[in-house]
């Protein structure tokens, strides 16, 4: 988890206007940025977690490579940095990761979406939909791998709950939670989120200071002490 105290503090006319008092807002306004940021946080603290021989660094040299059968057997990892820069990748489409699953038996490509939930709005869960189908029709014929979507809500488990969530717009076979995407790659999910959530109280105690200053600087430690005791 990114910390709240590391973010660049950028005027914001909305949040001021909304509560009239300008350190409030840039506070505010700081939380959200940090909020923005957490789901690049959480693609990086998955690709520091896994195992170096498992992190594909050309794309287009590890498809080669398949083909001569020089890959060893095991699971791979291509970020989203190393598809930008593969000749395989058109770059008007992207996706979050590609996990390729070789052994004897099959080649297996996921295609995949990562978001930290499933809360998002009808308009915006068919457009992640609508990504992914796209990214398969140019990048499977491609490879000669078995591809497949899915979109992962990583703090989630209730797949039920998620395909709600996602107003239907994505099957069930399509979702993958964070214990799910971790098990592919051989992460353990607990330690992961141990190191997500290291921050937390960082964070906490950022937010309880700042707000305490504020509104001492508004209405003095009387009052408040007054409001509190009276809450």
């Amino acid at each position: 988890m990114s910390l709240i105290s590391d973010m660049r503090e950028h005027f914001s006319s909305s949040y001021t206007k909304l509560f009239g008092i300008e350190e409030l807002g840039l506070l505010i306004t700081k939380i959200h940025s940090t909020l923005i940021s957490s789901g690049t946080e959480l693609e990086r603290i998955i690709t520091s977690s896994v195992k170096k021989k498992q992190l594909v660094q050309d794309l287009d040299k590890f498809i080669n490579s398949t083909y001569t059968n020089k890959i060893n057997n095991g699971t791979y990892l291509v970020t989203k940095k190393v598809l930008k820069n593969s000749k395989l990748f058109e770059g008007k489409i992207n996706v979050d990761f590609l996990i390729f699953d070789i052994t004897n038996e099959y080649k297996k490509c996921h295609i995949i979406e990562l978001k930290s939930h499933s809360t998002l709005d009808t308009k915006k869960s068919y457009a992640e939909k609508l990504n992914l189908i796209q990214f398969h029709y140019m990048f499977s014929k491609k490879i000669d791998f078995n591809t497949n979507i899915f979109l992962c809500t990583f703090y989630e488990e209730d797949k039920q709950s998620i395909y709600n969530n996602l107003k239907k717009n994505f099957d069930i076979g399509e979702l993958l939670t964070g214990k799910e995407l971790t098990s592919l790659l051989g992460i353990n999910y607990n330690s992961l989120i141990k190191i997500i959530n290291k921050n937390q109280s960082d964070n906490l105690d950022f937010v309880y200071k700042h707000f305490l200053k504020i509104f001492i600087n508004m209405f003095g430690k009387d009052k408040l002490i007054s409001d509190i005791n009276n809450f």
